[in-house]
């Protein structure tokens, strides 16, 4: 007995329409790891942005080997006679075991020298005025 033309037919457009629906699914996460202004890290999706993996290392306090021990990392470090090198602006990460990105953030800005040389502020940019001649 031959099977219904008609049936194979909606069988075959209703695989490919399964298909298309998992390709948008996985296109509306890339597209959601990815949009301009919407970037998203590591720290606040617990994604990686690379390869979308959730397998990942948080360090709470990033540290390295010194003189005298482990120090901790920081965008700044303070010499106190008393104390070594004093971290101003510490450090933590986040790692992704799946393809090795790591990602820092500094954890408190509070007392971070800011001295225009080594250390500088950036402030955003002024808005553009929505009217105007150049529009």
């Amino acid at each position: 007995m031959a099977s219904d033309p008609s049936s194979d037919r909606l069988d075959q457009l209703e695989r490919a329409n399964a298909q298309l629906h998992a390709q948008l699914q996985e296109l509306r996460e890339i597209i959601d790891r990815t949009r301009v202004g919407g970037f998203r890290s590591i720290r606040d999706s617990r994604r990686c942005p690379a390869c979308g993996s959730g397998a990942l290392l948080h360090v709470r306090r990033a540290q390295e080997v010194g003189y005298g021990g482990l120090k901790d990392l920081a965008i700044a470090h303070e010499s106190s006679v008393w104390k070594g090198a004093v971290p101003r602006g510490p450090m933590e990460s986040f790692v992704c075991r799946g393809c090795g990105l790591v990602e820092f953030h500094v954890t408190d800005f509070s007392d971070v020298p800011v001295d225009g040389t080594d250390i500088v502020a950036i402030e955003p940019e002024p808005d553009v005025p929505s009217g105007g001649p150049f529009r």
